[in-house]
């Protein structure tokens, strides 16, 4: 009998040791941006998932590296408080992954710019809250503010509506196709269209959830290596030679990414559909702040090839099988321009700002890897300059000190 338990207990401690070197190993020599803000989020009833109440420590991929330090409400911003202080403009800011900013410092984050620059030249005191969260669209940035973002008393709110995106993560349909989900297993939250009106689906956390986001948050590394290994080609190309599966045909298809039908000259339903939901979402934004007095802006951030040509053609090269289809890069951009118009909601468009200054400068405003495209500190400033500038010019927020 003992000696069966020093077998277990050496196999067990010898399986450990082999599952954490490889983790570790993985994390070293191939790194998946999937895995990098697992150990920085949990599972949330409100909104899907949050941050980690004071999680803290490196965030890096590849070349990229940061530290990050989310505060004790869930967010990627520094300590606040509930309570707003006397003589305090506060802005609260919803968004993804752009707003977010895991790739920079924090101080470098446009928020915490934008702060400082209100703060220079002003008497008043202002806060600009950072509710960004990777993956967010529409729907849980709504749900951001409902559930979160009103406990600031923000007298200001900013949605960052990141046009490559945003929209497909607002259809329940497109997504769920996007991340090769059946459209039931709902574990993050989404809005319909019923009869015109828009309508929250039930989502819930199983066990199933809560097992894979226990596994992608202590042992990404291998959690992702495994789920890919076994839909990679090489595997599947075996299994099908030894009679197990039928067909290889749709891994050496070569299919347009998803998110680049945002920009399709020519929409299908699915699409036109996904465009109805957001704008649902944004009227239903719109009216949660104006039933609490509080003033609203949209900004809308541009991808960097609808301001830099060099990078779309790039990317045409690098994806022939793109050239198949039509793209108008400016089309999501009208479409919310005339929308908002047309529904008395203020708002920026960032691409103008970033094709000047990209053009003048020639500085890159995103990080140019295969494994991140997110702003740099560049672009985090040159976002935080130009809507300074629209908050100012257009009297937002009142900048100025006493004489």
């Amino acid at each position: 009998m003992k000696v069966w338990l020093i077998r277990l207990t050496l196999l067990f401690v010898g399986f450990m040791i082999a599952t954490f070197t490889s983790e570790l190993g993985l994390g070293k020599l191939a790194p998946d941006s999937r895995t990098l803000s697992r150990k920085f989020h949990e599972l949330d009833k409100n909104i899907g998932y949050k941050g980690i109440p004071n999680a803290e420590g490196e965030w890096s991929v590849g070349k990229i590296k940061s530290y990050v330090k989310i505060n004790s409400h869930g967010f990627r911003d520094r300590e606040r408080s509930y309570k707003k202080g006397e003589e305090v403009f506060r802005i609260v800011v919803l968004g993804d992954s752009m707003i977010e900013a895991l790739q920079v410092p924090l101080e470098e984050a446009f928020t915490n710019v934008l702060e400082r620059m209100l703060d220079s030249e002003s008497d008043k005191r202002f806060e600009v809250i950072n509710l960004g969260i990777a993956g967010f669209g529409t729907a849980q940035e709504y749900l951001t503010l409902k559930h979160y973002g009103l406990k600031y008393q923000p007298d200001l709110v900013i949605l960052a509506f990141f046009v490559f995106n945003d929209i497909r993560n607002n259809s329940l349909i497109l997504d769920s196709k996007y991340w090769g989900k059946n459209i039931n297993d709902r574990s993050i939250p989404y809005f319909v269209l019923n009869n015109g009106e828009i309508e929250e689906l039930p989502f819930r956390i199983g066990k199933r959830k809560i097992i894979k986001a226990f596994l992608a948050r202590h042992l990404p590394n291998i959690y992702y290596f495994l789920g890919d290994s076994v839909r990679a080609p090489w595997l599947v190309n075996l299994l099908w030679k030894i009679g197990i599966t039928e067909s290889v045909n749709r891994f050496k298809k070569k299919e347009i990414s998803l998110d680049y039908y945002s920009y399709a000259e020519k929409y299908t339903p699915e699409w036109e559909n996904a465009w109805g939901v957001t704008k649902a979402l944004i009227l239903k934004l719109a009216k949660e702040l104006e039933t609490n007095q509080i003033a609203f802006l949209v900004v809308v951030i541009p991808s960097q090839f609808e301001f830099r040509p060099d990078n779309w053609n790039k990317t045409l090269y690098e994806n022939p099988w793109m050239r198949s289809l039509e793209f108008d890069l400016k089309k999501p951009e009208r479409i919310l321009s005339s929308f908002l118009e047309a529904n008395g909601i203020d708002y920026l468009l960032l691409r103008p700002g970033f094709e000047k200054l990209s053009k003048e400068t020639g500085k890159d405003l995103h990080f140019q890897y295969v494994y991140d495209n997110h702003w740099n500190a560049n672009g985090n400033i040159v976002a935080a300059q130009l809507i300074y500038s629209k908050l100012k010019d257009d009297k937002l927020v009142q900048i100025g000190k006493d004489e």
